[in-house]
């Protein structure tokens, strides 16, 4: 009886397990995204290209899509990066991260 019992709730206890640490990773891509967008402003505030900015971004997270405006004066950076599912038969069930960063250039002379 008792071996029945656990066939069914190890999987249970499986999946759930599962989930949390799916969230715990999604946490830390979210703060390595924060950090590689943060680090991408900081490089196109000084004055840097795109591309050398998009290579400090990679370097804290790879795979990071890089998109920067700034017609207003200020310069807004955003990052993207998508989290595939921790399991292939979920693929569909991945996210989508985003982080958003308002700078000013700096002034030179």
């Amino acid at each position: 009886m008792v071996t029945l019992e656990l066939a069914f709730a190890l999987p249970a206890v499986m999946l759930v397990c599962l989930f949390c640490a799916w969230l715990l990773r999604l946490g830390q891509v979210q703060a390595q995204l924060d950090d590689a967008t943060r680090s991408a402003a900081r490089e196109l505030a000084r004055g840097e290209s795109l591309a050398a900015a998009a290579a400090s971004a990679e370097g804290v997270l790879p795979g990071v899509r890089l998109t920067a405006d700034g017609h207003t004066g200020d310069l807004l950076v955003t990052g993207r990066y998508h989290l595939a599912a921790p399991v292939p038969a979920l693929q569909g069930l991945g996210a989508h991260l985003t982080a958003t960063l308002v700078t000013v250039p700096e002034r030179r002379g």
